[in-house]
């Protein structure tokens, strides 16, 4: 069965079957989609998509990067978020996705070169693979997390500094002045970096003494049962009253890790987190956060692809979301 057959069935022209299958249901009575629909139905006719990509010279392909995790990317719950908010965009707008998680950029011009994919969609590359993506800039392409102020592209963004400002802000201002910076490895620039900068300023700005030595505790690969790794958070926290951590779930494996130790979560230690994952109002205490709106960020990175392929828009905007405190049970004030 083809559109001609199809359209032989019904009485209608190849165009009018074409609109009907590629939901472009404006240009077609409602009597018409129906005798189409039924058809199509009744003789299990699926349009062949290699055969439109090549007569539309599209594809209706968007490619999502996920950086390669030990774990594997759909373990973090902001990951599956972030394409929560992705997949509601492409598939009101008819497109399918192609996930991929990588190592390098190399990787993601093997993509580029060998899969019909109409644009990109990158989650958090760091400062130092930018510049050879510079070779990619004809082909649509936006970024999510990633910061390169010398490459100009699209990149949808939170308000990290502010946001992690904010949190040792709380913490301060509820009385702990010994406090600590706990986060995945560091690279610059980065989201976790500008995390890092907000931590360093709420402290300086209240007249403390910052020391990265002291106050920043890098987790490079965190294993909850790794001894070695266990003994450096220990270590870190004993002489500590308040900690923020650059994300949720690495909040909730820490907190599970002290809890095990004997540490009471607020009375013991308070905690903060970033980005108020659906977990992070799950576990006990219920933690106390600072919030991005994961999904929109996913949603926005779409409708400024999709934009891009279909309007050729060259636009280069940098989207911030906003961030905001949550406060529930994980941090506990201290009396003066």
């Amino acid at each position: 069965m083809t559109i001609k057959d199809i359209a032989n069935a019904v009485g209608v022209t190849p165009t009018t079957v074409s609109n009907v299958i590629n939901g472009n249901y404006h240009k077609v009575s409602q009597k018409t989609i129906d005798k189409v629909q039924k058809v199509i139905k009744e003789s299990g006719y699926v349009p062949n998509k290699n055969a439109r990509a090549l007569a539309n010279n599209s594809s209706k392909i968007i490619g999502v990067i996920f950086p390669k995790t030990t774990e594997g990317f759909m373990q973090d719950p902001f990951h599956s978020q972030i394409l929560t908010g992705i997949e509601k965009i492409v598939g009101a707008k008819k497109y399918d996705l192609m996930i991929k998680s990588i190592d390098n950029y190399e990787e993601i011009y093997e993509l580029m070169r060998n899969w019909s994919v109409d644009g990109f969609i990158i989650l958090s590359l760091i400062g130092y693979q930018l510049p050879q993506l510079e070779k990619f800039k004809n082909v649509p392409a936006v970024f999510i997390d990633t910061y390169y102020e010398e490459l100009k592209y699209i990149n949808i963004g939170s308000e990290d500094y502010q946001g992690e400002f904010k949190a040792a802000n709380y913490l301060l201002e509820m009385g702990h002045e010994s406090i600590g910076f706990i986060s995945y490895h560091i690279d610059y620039p980065s989201v976790i970096s500008m995390r890092l900068n907000g931590f360093k300023d709420a402290i300086e700005s209240k007249g403390l003494p910052f020391d990265c030595s002291e106050n920043v505790l890098e987790i490079v690969g965190f294993d909850p049962i790794g001894k070695d790794c266990e003994n450096k958070i220990l270590d870190f926290v004993k002489d500590k009253t308040g900690i923020c951590i650059s994300a949720d779930i690495l909040a909730i494996e820490i907190m599970e890790l002290l809890r095990s130790k004997g540490y009471r979560i607020p009375e013991d230690i308070s905690i903060i987190g970033f980005d108020n994952v659906y977990l992070s109002r799950l576990v006990n205490p219920k933690l106390t956060t600072i919030n991005q709106d994961i999904i929109a960020k996913g949603k926005i990175a779409a409708e400024n692809l999709i934009n891009m392929i279909e309007k050729n828009n060259k636009e280069k905007p940098n989207i911030k979301i906003p961030t905001n405190l949550i406060i529930r049970d994980s941090v506990k004030k201290i009396n003066d």
